[in-house]
């Protein structure tokens, strides 16, 4: 490559700091997909002659509404869609999601950000994310939380398909025996078409 694909890899800093942060801090989290918590009453707590039955049941549903135990409840977005399909591009729901996603968008994004140049890179992956967005809200039930990069990454991987048919991808892998790494590590090169369908 005669240039570096700096916007690809701007894009996927922004992706993995926006994810680790919306982890350690779910108001953020809940701010870039547009969602908040339902302001549900907790039940306040007993006074007087106490059934410890109903202390319980009390101190469950209090944990519950409170977040402790289970999930959050969540009300529909606030946000209109394109924003939302934007923000939640940014959000990844664990570290498996962000290193899949982060990893064909290195080997995808690099070439296409190549090919195209940043600005029109970063103009196919964020049209991609609303289009994605799009299909997803249409799709889905209404108030439904989505987060992830993987449409806007897809538009990318097209983009790639076009532009690059008949490239190779050079793939790595190690032998994982019983949850020990055997000593047996290599690459190889495959069809893209092969990698992208696989």
């Amino acid at each position: 490559m005669t240039r570096w694909p700096i916007a690809n890899w701007v894009l996927i800093g922004v992706i993995c700091c926006a994810s680790v942060l919306g982890w350690l801090c779910e108001p953020f989290f809940l701010a870039l997909a547009g969602l908040s918590r339902n302001p549900v009453p907790v039940p306040p707590p007993l006074e007087g002659p106490v059934d410890l039955r109903e202390a319980a049941e009390r101190s469950i549903l209090r944990a519950l509404l409170e977040g402790s135990l289970g999930p959050p409840v969540f009300r529909p977005p606030q946000w209109t869609l394109p924003v939302l399909a934007v923000t939640s591009t940014l959000l990844h729901a664990d570290v498996i999601h962000l290193a899949g996603n982060m990893l064909f968008l290195w080997v995808f994004g690099n070439a296409v950000n190549y090919k195209f140049g940043h600005v029109r890179f970063l103009g196919l992956y964020f049209g991609a994310a609303l289009l994605s967005g799009r299909v997803c809200d249409w799709w889905s039930m209404p108030g439904t939380a989505v987060v992830g990069a993987s449409g806007a990454i897809m538009g990318i991987v097209g983009a790639y398909l076009v532009f690059f048919p008949r490239n190779d991808v050079g793939v790595f892998y190690c032998f994982v025996l019983f949850g020990l790494i055997c000593p047996h590590v290599d690459t190889f090169r495959m069809s893209s078409w092969i990698m992208i369908a696989a």
